[in-house]
């Protein structure tokens, strides 16, 4: 229990620092890559997609898997995607 709530914690911080960086080209031309789960509400994909934009270098994935932890439902899509990003190489 105490490791939830832990990680709820840790996604307010998150989403609180995310928040503090919306804006047109926060993120310059740093590569990223946003993975949504399939089967999301179109609000939660268009979010997703604004969230991808604050790069330059951005791409917005939908997984195969509607499993919230994409990494267990498809952990080659999110190494793949690591890796691009790790590299530079993408978007």
């Amino acid at each position: 229990m105490a490791a939830a709530a832990s990680e709820a914690e840790a996604s307010v911080d998150s989403a609180r620092l995310v928040q503090s960086t919306v804006r047109p080209g926060a993120w310059q031309d740093r590569p990223v890559v946003v993975i949504s789960a399939a089967g999301q509400p179109r609000e939660v994909l268009e979010h997703h997609a604004q969230l991808a934009a604050l790069s330059s270098r951005e791409q917005h994935v939908i997984a195969d898997t509607t499993d919230h932890y994409v990494h267990y439902g498809q952990p080659q899509l999110v190494v793949d995607a690591v890796r691009r990003v790790a590299s530079g190489a993408a978007l």
